[in-house]
């Protein structure tokens, strides 16, 4: 038993630590408050999570695995959609050495915000899970299994972002990168 609790406790560390480290990096505030004070807020917000989530442990799971399956399809939609039509499956046109750290040369990404955000209300309106139903899914029956089909949340992803990318193109243009190197807003 001492062996189980120690090896939950070793895998743990990796996701707390990499969690913090991602919170740190989301904006230069963040990246102000020392990097020990993000683990305990996030083991602040999980243990708790992790108490109630044990009296029904596979129910949670499958809850939860049903929200990350949403998630999943609307993100990797999305950063595929990025990687190959608008950075033409080249590595090269990401510009990482020079943009990773500059804010004013990247992008607001206000065409993927829109695209999962679209995502997101398609997932809410065919979502059909033990705590919420859907209304799409309200009128077709109240089977848990008969959930919301996965290319309709892609549909709807790969829809808004191909026109919304145009048009944060023509409405964002950093003055850093001059009128001759246009990019596709990520």
């Amino acid at each position: 038993m001492v062996l189980l609790v120690l090896s939950v406790v070793a895998n743990n560390i990796i996701n707390v630590y990499s969690m913090g480290m991602s919170i740190s990096v989301i904006a230069t505030f963040l990246a102000a408050v020392p990097r020990l004070v993000w683990p305990c807020v996030i083991t602040a917000i999980y243990i708790p999570l992790a108490i109630v989530g044990a009296n029904n442990f596979a129910g949670s799971l499958g809850d939860f695995l049903g929200v990350l399956g949403y998630w999943l399809a609307i993100y990797v939609t999305i950063v595929l959609e990025e990687h190959f039509i608008f950075r033409k499956a080249n590595y090269d046109n990401y510009n990482a050495a020079e943009t990773w750290n500059r804010s004013d040369l990247l992008p607001w990404g206000a065409a993927a915000l829109f695209a999962g955000c679209v995502g997101v209300a398609g997932a809410v309106v065919g979502m059909a899970q033990v705590w919420y139903i859907g209304p799409s899914e309200q009128s077709e029956s109240l089977l848990l299994e008969d959930d919301v089909d996965k290319i309709q949340l892609v549909s709807l992803s790969v829809g808004q972002r191909i026109p919304s990318a145009g048009i944060s193109v023509t409405s964002w243009l950093p003055s850093s990168l001059g009128s001759s190197s246009l990019r596709f807003d990520s």
